[in-house]
């Protein structure tokens, strides 16, 4: 979270402190600054994504996002299509009384 904010208050030339002053000052009261803090990242970032962008990122391809996550294809079972990754482990899973 705090790189991301330094990526904004670089791009928007202004300090990490001004942006959380700004979104203190917006936010509702009842709403803790760091989850405003959160909620005003991913909507600015958000709005900064284009289909353009997207595509140079390979955005849009579960597969391809598993490849840049460096995940090796014995993670696949998590993956799996039929049931939970527990299931697929063949681990019990917890009763619900």
């Amino acid at each position: 979270m705090w790189e991301a904010l330094k990526d904004v208050a670089d791009k928007e030339k202004c300090s990490v402190h001004n942006l959380c002053t700004l979104v203190f000052l917006r936010k509702n009261t009842d709403t803790s600054l760091t989850a405003a803090i959160r909620v005003f990242l991913m909507l600015y970032f958000k709005a900064a994504a284009t289909e353009a962008g997207h595509l140079k990122a390979g955005h849009g391809n579960f597969e391809n996002m598993k490849k840049r996550a460096k995940l090796s294809p014995e993670y696949d079972i998590f993956f799996a299509k039929a049931g939970s990754p527990a299931k697929a482990l063949g681990k019990n899973q917890p009763q619900v009384a």
